[in-house]
């Protein structure tokens, strides 16, 4: 399903004013890492006066504590407005199940309003694999972001790391032994 430009930009700067997880359900473009990170880390919560959207019937609205005890949950106001699980909505897969026949829905495709068992409800899928597995994909994606550094580098300190024989202390010392230390002379599984 193509989106139109305009929605793009529009998800694009709530998230910079707001990081509101909602505008990003449609995944019809890849997301910015720091947009992603910033959702994920500091996420959009709405003020303690904010006016929740009610359902008609019984005058049910999400409650802002609910946040606290479910750190995954966002508010959003996008189709209709409901709960989001900010990590599924990035991390998880579109189908799970055996044979991968089962949709997402529910706090990862669309916002839920059942408020009357909002808690259940959460507590129900913070206990689903594919959550568990989002979970983790979202603070893997946090550690990297955050630890960012190039590889070649990281390739270069881990080599350097390496420890020297101990009778050599420098590499200038290890040079004459290096027929030792060479893969070719080496005598691992030579026995």
């Amino acid at each position: 399903m193509e989106v139109e430009p305009s929605i793009r930009n529009i998800a694009a700067n709530q998230c910079k004013s707001s990081c509101n997880v909602g505008p990003f359900l449609t995944r019809d473009a890849p997301i910015d890492d720091s947009v992603k990170y910033k959702i994920l880390t500091k996420p959009w919560t709405p003020p303690p006066s904010y006016s929740f959207l009610t359902l008609a019937s019984r005058n049910l609205r999400f409650q802002l504590k609910w946040m606290d005890g479910f750190p995954f949950l966002s508010y959003t106001e996008v189709q209709g407005g409901g709960a989001l699980c900010r990590y599924c909505v990035f991390f998880a897969q579109g189908e799970v199940g055996k044979g991968q026949h089962v949709q997402l829905e529910k706090l990862v495709a669309k916002p839920s309003s059942n408020w009357q068992n909002a808690i259940e409800s959460f507590n129900e899928h913070a206990g689903h694999e594919f959550h568990l597995a989002a979970t983790t994909r979202a603070q893997n994606f946090i550690s990297v972001f955050e630890n960012k550094e190039d590889i070649f580098e990281s390739l270069d300190s881990g080599r350097n790391a390496q420890a020297l024989p101990k009778s050599c202390q420098t590499q200038a010392d290890c040079e004459n032994c290096h027929l030792l230390w060479s893969p070719r002379y080496s005598t691992q599984g030579s026995f």
